[in-house]
């Protein structure tokens, strides 16, 4: 699997912003300090999240998406979701597949509503572009916590604690239990609701990608992100609930330019807590699955 995107929806470094971390990671040349939008590919099928930067990281990282045939959004928010770019499918020359865009039943309503708004509007080209567009791609709305058997894949959703922008939608974490191994995923969460727990109890999961979106910042109780403080109190209870074991390998996305930490800075933090089992994820990186 691949690494498209390990950014948050600001990226890193922030173009508009002139703080220390912007400006280091915009005048390195090294890749790890550089951000898109997140999105991780997890084989030639099976993608999650397709935000602005998907195709030109597919160009950069040697990506096809000629066999796609599943996305797996967690939510609608536009440096997770770009439907617009998803279009672009019907500028191939060779045939490509329908694709299947998995999400939750709020965004699925949301984003029905918004495109037949733009249809119904007088006098506009979007009307054609939206219909054309409909042909290459399908919304499949999930219910949390019900298991779906997706291509090979025993796929569950669990709802997260962070809202989007349609009512009573907030973000889907992902359980794929696949031949290869057990893989969750969960970006844009927060701290995990009592169900997420209960539903990773004894997985024994084989990797874990999870956000740690602003670092060493103070976040209140009620935040919809992670920082280093609730990313390891939610890594600390999926060890006492065997969730995660000694063998599992964990992934830390989703970075925004106010986590204070470089990349460097950030993996070693962690490192020193739970040893080479944990990386801080960079665009690029190609992980065994």
């Amino acid at each position: 699997m691949i690494f498209l995107g390990t950014g948050a929806a600001e990226c890193f470094p922030d173009p508009f912003c002139s703080c220390p971390a912007c400006t280091k990671a915009l005048l390195s040349t090294d890749r790890k300090l550089k951000r898109r939008r997140s999105s991780l590919l997890l084989n030639q099928k099976n993608l999650i999240d397709f935000g602005p930067d998907v195709m030109h990281s597919c160009g950069e990282y040697s990506c096809s998406l000629a066999k796609l045939e599943n996305v797996f959004i967690t939510h609608s928010h536009e440096d997770h979701l770009d439907i617009w770019n998803i279009g672009f499918m019907q500028m191939a020359i060779t045939k490509t597949n329908p694709i299947s865009l998995y999400m939750s039943k709020a965004a699925y309503k949301g984003l029905e509503t918004v495109l037949s708004v733009l249809e119904e509007l007088p006098d506009n080209r979007l009307k054609e572009k939206i219909r054309t567009e409909r042909q290459y791609y399908s919304f499949v709305p999930l219910e949390p916590y019900t298991e779906y058997k997706i291509d090979d894949m025993r796929v569950i959703a669990a709802k997260s604690n962070h809202r989007s922008f349609f009512p009573d939608e907030y973000s889907l974490n992902y359980l794929f239990d696949t031949p290869r191994g057990k893989l969750f995923y969960a970006c844009d969460t927060g701290r995990f609701f009592s169900e997420t727990v209960e539903l990773l109890k004894e997985q024994a999961l084989d990797i874990l990608v999870i956000e740690g979106t602003f670092g060493a910042t103070p976040l209140s109780v009620s935040a919809t992100h992670l920082n280093t403080e609730t990313l390891c109190e939610m890594i600390d209870k999926l060890k006492r609930n065997g969730g995660i074991t000694c063998n599992t390998r964990i992934y830390v996305t989703h970075i925004s330019h106010k986590g204070v930490f470089t990349h460097y800075d950030y993996e070693e933090h962690l490192q020193k807590r739970y040893g080479k089992k944990i990386s801080v994820a960079y665009d690029g990186m190609n992980v065994a699955f």
